[in-house]
């Protein structure tokens, strides 16, 4: 018998039109950079190929006689690089990448002309051959899936500190699945202060991720107003991995109006304010009524901050069972607390070092509707305004096994849970007063005394809602069950207080 020779342009009708077809579309495409072209043989016997265009853009590019097929100055035309990113957004279709190569193009406002999809996002990326900076980039409605990383982004305008102008954010997000990952932003304009708004989105799925925001603390210098706001309509947003540094009088680092927000594993430090009239600093708040639902705030570390660590104001309504969640988070020498005037805010796991200095309470509920809290297996040393506070208030709620003492480890006055510690060392492995310029660990050593004191968390409140389960430290170890440590690290847990971003392009 004859071995029967199977070549994928002679199948048949069905298999020799799907080849032309696909024959036409390369050919369409001929100038196109070809990245990571794949021939897979499918089970069928058919042949299906998938080709993805990286379009380059230089500042010595040219949008006419230059096809953006090259990494190559318009000397070389056709065969050479955009000038603009926009005339690279402008012929990128899905699945296809615009490879910015340093320079400065933040002076052009850059607008995303189509959509991505799931598996073929349209990505504007630095090339990595230097600091490519871009500007205000408005990512418009109905152009889901794209992607921006490796970049750097400056060109904020100028205004009156504490009167923003939305319309002159730096990125203003209306397209779904928006990833920004892996950048740098930085005002460096002094005019900024006070009146820079950085990251806007009011759709949802948006990724921030990886990357670094920040300004710098002199007094009236480039600084924002707003970091990042999270509007109406931006649900489900996942905030990860980035390092927020090094400003002064920021209004707030996140504004948060949308629903099932998650902050994990961010490091925000060295914020400092002259507390000028606009402005009380915080690290999130919100007054949208009702309440932005199911908040999720975990395996940050905060430290050295001229701030509150947020307020959600008081009077506004609460949709049913859709708690805020704060765990495994580290505040580290902080001047202001968390002010809280809604129901079922839950606090676990949290380690408070020298926090809430301005206020008596680091977990301050003491406000109208601040009701059904759940504060357990959280450590406060040294904080509050003096010795007989430094805790929590709530108007109603559960609070125990809870860690207090004094900075010197003693006990606290007024301090009592039916199973909480007041006074003793809880053994931090290196706790200091500033952290910027010393590397403070809080993870606990050998003899602790908050070493198997807790209790475990399960996937339901004290107040009989429904939460995430989690049975995990800060590090990500595993806390041992029914003998939980207090704090968020679990005792013999890896030696690192924050993970850095992953992949940080430095600049």
């Amino acid at each position: 018998m004859k071995k029967r020779m199977l070549y994928p342009i002679v199948l048949g009708t069905l298999i020799n039109s799907l080849w032309v077809t696909m024959r036409n579309t390369i050919k369409r495409n001929i100038t196109r950079t070809l990245f990571a072209p794949v021939l897979v043989l499918l089970s069928t016997g058919v042949w299906s190929f998938a080709n993805a265009a990286t379009y380059h853009v230089r500042v010595d590019g040219n949008d006419t006689s230059c096809n953006g097929s090259a990494n190559a100055s318009s000397s070389t035309a056709p065969n050479c690089a955009f000038r603009t990113v926009q005339k690279g957004l402008n012929v990128a279709q899905a699945g296809d990448t615009v490879s910015v190569h340093a320079g400065n193009y933040s002076t052009a406002t850059i607008n995303s002309v189509r959509a991505g999809t799931a598996s073929a996002r349209i990505t504007i990326s630095g090339a990595g051959d230097g600091t490519a900076t871009l500007g205000r980039t408005n990512i418009l409605a109905g152009h889901d899936y794209i992607t921006m990383r490796g970049l750097n982004f400056a060109g904020f305008t100028n205004g009156t500190a504490g009167k923003p102008s939305v319309s002159q954010t730096l990125i203003n997000v209306k397209g779904k699945y928006f990833t920004y990952t892996n950048n740098h932003m930085q005002p460096t304009n002094a005019g900024s202060y006070g009146f820079a708004l950085g990251i806007r989105t009011n759709a949802a799925y948006t990724t921030i991720s990886d990357s670094t925001f920040e300004a710098g603390t002199v007094v009236n210098g480039p600084s924002f107003f707003n970091v990042i706001t999270l509007d109406y309509g931006g649900d489900n947003a996942y905030i990860n991995h980035n390092i927020f540094k090094n400003m002064i009088d920021v209004e707030r680092v996140f504004e948060l109006w949308a629903n099932n927000i998650k902050i994990s594993n961010n490091e925000i430090y060295n914020l400092k304010s002259t507390w000028p009239s606009w402005c009380h600093p915080d690290i999130w708040q919100t007054w949208a009524s009702p309440a932005p639902a199911n908040l999720l705030v975990e395996n940050n570390y905060l430290h050295d901050l001229q701030t509150q660590i947020g307020i959600v104001e008081y009077g506004i309504t609460r949709t049913a069972n859709t708690p805020w969640i704060f765990r495994n988070n580290v505040f580290a020498n902080i001047d202001m607390c968390q002010f809280i005037g809604v129901e079922k805010v839950y606090w676990y796991n949290n380690t408070f070092y020298r926090v809430s200095r301005g206020c008596p309470a680091p977990i301050n509920g003491g406000y109208k509707g601040a009701d059904k809290l759940d504060v357990r297996n959280n450590i406060f040393v040294g904080s509050g305004t003096n010795d007989n506070n430094g805790w929590y208030a709530f108007q109603s709620g559960t609070g125990d096994y809870n860690f207090v003492s004094t900075l010197t480890y003693g006990k606290k006055g007024g301090f009592s849970e039916a199973h909480g510690i007041n006074g003793g060392n809880p053994m931090f492995v290196n706790a200091k007063s500033d952290c910027i310029n010393n590397a403070c660990d809080f993870h606990l050593a050998a003899g602790s005394v908050v070493i198997g004191k807790a209790t475990t968390i399960t996937n339901v409140s004290a107040d009989g809602t429904p939460i995430s389960a989690f049975s995990t430290d800060k590090d990500g170890k595993s806390r041992t069950t029914g003998h939980w440590d207090m704090g968020a690290y679990a005792y013999g847990s890896n030696v690192a207080t924050i993970l850095p971003p992953q992949n940080l392009r430095v600049y």
